[in-house]
């Protein structure tokens, strides 16, 4: 599969269950803060992209790092990215989403 298929499928995806609970300013603050983390933490994207680390350890992981800083349907989003393997696209699946909201 593309890879930017594979972003843009789950942005829009997030994008819009965002719009139904009507939180999307919310998760776009969340997406922000996710590319700001992307960009300016070498070990996190090591982190995300290292296919030898547990399923469960990546998860424990992103609770450290995000839980009092996000909403919970972020850091679900976070868990079902960890668990179908597409951690790695997080930071691209970010940046769709922020593309939406400005359209």
């Amino acid at each position: 599969m593309n890879y930017s298929a594979i972003s843009i499928r789950y942005s829009k995806a997030l994008f819009a269950l965002a719009k139904e609970k009507d939180i999307l300013s919310t998760i776009h603050s969340d997406m922000a803060l996710i590319v700001s983390v992307c960009d300016e933490e070498q070990y996190f994207n090591q982190f995300i992209e290292n296919p030898v680390l547990a399923t469960s350890k990546k998860v424990d992981i992103f609770n450290a790092i995000f839980k009092h800083k996000t909403n919970d349907l972020t850091l679900n989003f976070l868990h079902l990215l960890t668990k179908k393997r597409r951690e790695q696209y997080l930071k691209q699946i970010a940046l769709d989403f922020i593309q939406l909201y400005k359209e």
